[in-house]
């Protein structure tokens, strides 16, 4: 993004207040921040591309009909990223019960960047991928989240206010899933 974009980028809460007045151009552009993060977030559940796109469209779906619900004197970002949790936790919840099959999807998508002609790449990739999220689904599910938010950028303020805790308790947590998270890395490469 250059220096330029950034100086002239609308706020989050003055583009929610738009969405309220009915904008759809100002719906679009949150869409379009923040769609890869919450597809992103929503994988860290479910593993199943197709699972976590229908997520990605329910939580703007959701966005869409609770606009008019944001309180204009709170920060967008927390407010958003609990709209987000709670639509991934309402889908684990549902799916608990069942026998989730959770098939290696990512192994069958296209790695976007790696040549046709290279499979050994390709095949390296796509192991690393899967050994990646099988570890992130290892992880307690508030150690999931407080990782996940922070690979969203989310500030310990922020994702103190998504996950109902305070900014020490989120630090203190966050520092738990990345060191278990490079505790199972190791003993992965140990074997």
């Amino acid at each position: 993004m250059s220096i330029l974009s950034k100086l002239l980028r609308r706020s989050d809460e003055y583009l929610i207040e738009q969405v309220k007045r009915g904008n759809n151009q100002a719906y679009l552009e949150i869409f379009e921040r923040y769609q890869k993060g919450v597809y992103n977030f929503s994988l860290g559940y479910c593993r199943r591309s197709e699972i976590a796109t229908e997520i990605t469209q329910e939580c703007f779906l959701k966005l869409f009909s609770k606009a008019s619900s944001f309180d204009g004197n709170k920060a967008f970002r927390p407010w958003f990223w609990s709209l987000v949790r709670n639509q991934c936790h309402d889908w684990y919840r549902k799916e608990k019960g069942s026998s989730l099959l959770l098939e290696d999807s990512l192994a069958s998508e296209q790695s976007e960047g790696v040549l046709e002609d290279a499979p050994f790449l390709l095949l390296i990739q796509k192991i690393q991928q899967k050994r990646i999220w099988d570890i992130v689904q290892s992880l307690l599910p508030a150690e999931r989240d407080a990782l996940m938010l922070w690979l969203e950028e989310l500030d310990y303020k922020e994702m103190a206010l998504v996950l109902n805790k305070s900014p020490d308790a989120v630090k203190g947590l966050l520092k738990r899933a990345k060191q278990r998270f490079a505790k199972l890395w190791q003993e992965g490469e140990e074997q």
